[in-house]
């Protein structure tokens, strides 16, 4: 599956924001601190959960409070949730386009958390092919296609706390069947460097079990038994990490893993008797570098250096998982502005296909990535976070207005994005269209 757009509205303060997935492997939103590009983030996990979560958890979600929009203009606004993606079946490729909408709750009783829209269709990757429709939904009425010879006018009964994905999953028979899951089956990974950061050290786990299990590198505790696992496993796949990180900080002269059995090291002897014997190890990664005496535990080296690790183990670990897009929270922090544009050359190269999104408040973002895979926060009255991509019919003349002002293209765009009353007839003429720059209603 390869996502191609993504679009969310009604989330706290973001208006309606697209994000489009082109060539460049890598996708960034960069916008001034505090201006909503962890709220897109954090809606794509909340889109995730919700896709998953059964009826009664649905209600819940549609009732939360920390993800209901509070700024005036957008306060009555639905949550509104689209993808468009490539997929494979059958050696044909399609492109799908699903979404779902929903109210949220309402002071007034018995008004609001409910799906009232959801529709997906698909059509063939080929020139002048049409979309067809497989599920259409709005607030009174159901419909499906049942055959790929029909149309979509098979009715359903489905209540107003659920998605009609999830009730039409279970038919195994049905033709579009493989599309459902692939929704179904969606995978955001959001990684907070700075949360799990702290976290990174020596830690007590049960047992090494698989490389991949459910709770792998969100809180940032199990990356060195991820290391251990991958070193033991997939040995080709552990050396690219290596040889990845001592690229990037040349230094480090030795990078291993390690595991530590108490059950071992003690005198108790197995007993047969006991149906199950607890395991009790300890993961931790040792690491040696050039000037030192002797090799230390990760939580000795720099904080640069542990996120590197992070962001390469959360790269690689990705690709094993198969995750659709794997999202940074400004992955730029603690690392130097010389190592950044390597960094994430080496992301491309050790996590082919993997899709990545990078939320950053560095102008230095800017030069390293293509123009048309770069979405900037730009101000406007309505305090919404909205974010733009510089047209292509203007990106040459941004480049030579930065030049005649001598200023990095970088500098220019964040001064264009920390004026508060910047014009906003510059924003129409030079950046892609967006609701939040349109007249107050």
């Amino acid at each position: 599956m390869k996502i191609e757009q993504i679009t969310i509205k009604g989330f706290k303060n973001l208006g309606s924001t697209t994000v489009k997935f082109n060539n460049s492997q890598i996708t960034s939103l960069i916008a001034p601190n505090n201006y909503g590009k962890s709220n897109f983030l954090e809606s794509l996990s909340f889109v995730e959960d919700f896709i998953k979560s059964n009826s009664e958890e649905k209600k819940v979600m549609m009732e939360y409070p920390f993800a209901i929009p509070i700024n005036k203009y957008v306060d009555d606004t639905d949550f509104f949730f689209q993808v468009i993606f490539q997929t494979e079946f059958d050696g044909t490729d399609y492109f799908v386009d699903y979404n779902f909408e929903f109210e949220w709750r309402k002071d007034k009783k018995n008004a609001g958390a409910r799906i009232i829209g959801e529709g997906l269709k698909y059509k063939e990757n080929k020139i002048n092919a049409k979309y067809s429709t497989l599920i259409k939904r709005n607030k009174n009425l159901s419909l499906y296609q049942q055959s790929p010879s029909g149309r979509c006018d098979r009715e359903i009964s489905i209540v107003p706390d659920n998605l009609l994905i999830n009730k039409l999953i279970y038919n195994d028979e049905l033709f579009f069947h493989h599309i459902l899951f692939d929704i179904y089956s969606l995978k955001f990974s959001i990684t907070n460097l700075m949360e799990i950061e702290s976290a990174f050290g020596a830690v007590m786990i049960a047992d090494a079990g698989e490389i991949i299990d459910d709770n792998q590198l969100d809180d940032g505790n199990n990356i060195s038994k991820f290391l251990y696992n991958l070193k033991e496993k997939e040995k080709d796949i552990f050396e690219l990490f290596v040889n990845s990180l001592t690229d990037l900080i040349p230094c480090i002269e030795m990078v291993e893993p390690v595991e530590i059995d108490f059950k071992k090291m003690t005198a108790d002897k197995k007993n047969d008797a006991v149906p199950f014997s607890l395991p009790e190890k300890v993961y931790d990664l040792r690491v040696k570098e050039a000037n030192n005496n002797q090799s230390t535990g990760i939580r000795f080296v720099s904080r640069g250096t542990k996120r590197i690790i992070l962001i390469l183990a959360s790269a690689i670990e990705a690709s094993i998982r198969n995750i659709d897009l794997l999202a940074f929270e400004e992955l730029e922090n603690s690392i130097h502005p010389n190592l950044f544009q390597r960094l994430l050359m080496i992301l491309s190269e050790i996590s082919p296909g993997l899709q990545i999104l990078i939320s950053s408040h560095s102008p230095y973002l800017v030069q390293y990535l293509p123009l048309d895979s770069i979405y900037l926060g730009l101000p406007n009255k309505k305090g919404l976070a909205c974010f733009y991509r510089i047209r292509e019919s203007k990106r040459k003349t941004i480049l030579n207005l930065a030049a005649d002002e001598d200023a990095s293209l970088g500098d220019f765009l964040f001064d264009m994005m920390l004026q508060d009353n910047l014009d906003e007839q510059v924003i129409s003429d030079y950046f892609e269209d967006c609701e939040c720059n349109r007249a107050d209603d």
